[in-house]
């Protein structure tokens, strides 16, 4: 099942993007009438705003970035559910990665959580960690 997008009801609506974009955050710059009309078609279709890209114009992710080295080692599960539990308090979530004590591994983790998805990283690098 495809997910819906603004461009798709603003085709249905023959509108702009913006303007279904007022309508869904129930703006006061366009009518009632079609304010109503898209929100209600939104709705049918069960459409869901894109939190990151919604997160992304606000230049902040409210994702951190969370680097173990296995998770067979009850302590690290400990770890990740405690960062978890705390970043939730606060508003934030997290994206768990596992590096499986591999230096290949953890570089290119750290390459892809620096290409912007998440606002800050905790990274524990294992003693044991392999350089190829």
């Amino acid at each position: 099942m495809k997910k819906i997008t603004l461009k798709d009801i603003a085709s249905e609506f023959n509108v702009s993007v913006s303007t279904v974009s007022k309508a869904v955050h129930d703006s006061h710059e366009i009518s009632v009438a079609l304010k109503l009309k898209i929100q209600q078609y939104a709705k049918e279709k069960n459409y869901k705003p894109n939190k990151l890209a919604l997160n992304l114009l606000g230049r902040s992710t409210r994702t951190i970035g969370v680097v173990v080295p296995n998770i067979l080692n009850y302590f690290f599960v400990q770890v990740l559910y405690g960062i978890e539990k705390i970043a939730n308090e606060n508003g934030y979530n997290i994206i768990s990665c596992i590096s499986n004590e591999s230096f290949l591994k953890e570089s290119k983790t750290l390459e892809f959580l620096d290409s912007g998805p998440v606002d800050g990283l905790i990274i524990s690098l294992a003693e044991e960690t392999q350089i190829p």
